[in-house]
């Protein structure tokens, strides 16, 4: 890492605007950032329907974005405003729960048919489609979050909320239009990136499973336990009981021994042992 850059990230670090920067409602930013009110970027959304067959029901997570209504979660016959109308959301346009936005429940929708989400959703969309890869980002970004929770209103913490109107009054520090698509290319470009070597470790995973099977279920038969193990003498064998000499486990050579059985059944006798009412595998 270059020495200038280093000290510019030690400085933002410390709450110090470097040359060329300054601090804004979101934090340190380049200067060349200028403000935009939100209601000149985004434009809500407000299409109604009651059809969840032609559109189907989606739910907003913060962790995965917007994703199918599962039966488990299924709470649809709970909705009951605007006559048990949904919204309908259609590819690239955003949905946003004000109850859930200082954690980051905003996201777009990246399918190509259209959907619905719950009525007490809010839905927008970018004026500018330039800005629409960006904004996925920029909007559910640390800085976002963060002030989020300092503009949510409400008396109690576990209510608080930012209503959408609010939302479209904010006035931030955004970099150019250009900018903005050189930025989403950069963070798109690591998330392929990303998925590509999550792909990898899945299919890596899948085959251990194929060669645990193979190499180990397939091939396992009843063998005794004394034909496997040997064993050292020198403790009784009179009764089946779990022994601790200075944190060493022991079952006696007799029992294993006499067995046929991969498992075989023991009990802890001693406070300072895990409580054993399970088979004890071989």
């Amino acid at each position: 890492m270059k020495p200038e850059i280093k000290k510019r990230i030690e400085q933002i670090q410390k709450s110090i605007a470097p040359e060329g920067y300054k601090k804004t409602e979101i934090g340190i930013v380049p200067g060349d950032w200028d403000k935009y009110k939100f209601v000149n970027l985004f434009s809500a959304v407000s299409d109604f329907t009651v059809d969840i067959e032609d559109y189907p029901l989606y739910s907003l997570t913060i962790e995965n974005g917007v994703i199918p209504k599962s039966e488990r979660y299924e709470r649809g016959f709970l909705v009951h405003k605007i006559e048990d109308t949904y919204k309908i959301v259609r590819e690239n346009q955003f949905v946003y729960n004000p109850m859930n936005l200082r954690f980051g429940a905003v996201a777009r929708y990246k399918g190509i048919y259209p959907i619905s989400v719950s009525g007490y959703y809010d839905v927008f969309s970018c004026k500018d489609k330039k800005h629409i890869i960006f904004m996925d980002y920029f909007l559910k970004s640390d800085r976002l979050i963060n002030y989020y929770n300092k503009m949510a209103a409400g008396s109690l913490i576990e209510k608080q909320r930012v209503h959408f109107s609010q939302f479209l009054k904010f006035e931030l520090q955004l970099p150019s239009t250009s900018e903005c698509e050189e930025i989403a290319e950069i963070l798109s470009a690591w998330d392929r990136a990303i998925e590509l070597k999550e792909g990898l470790i899945f299919e890596k995973k899948q085959q251990k499973k194929w060669l645990m099977h193979n190499l180990l279920l397939d091939k396992w038969k009843e063998v005794r336990m004394g034909d496997v193990f040997n064993f050292e003498g020198g403790f009784s064998a009179s009764r089946s009981e779990l022994r601790m000499d200075e944190g060493i486990c022991y079952l006696h050579y007799g029992d294993i021994h006499k067995s046929n059985k991969l498992c075989i059944d023991v009990k802890a006798e001693y406070s300072c042992l895990p409580k054993l009412d399970v088979n004890a595998t071989a």
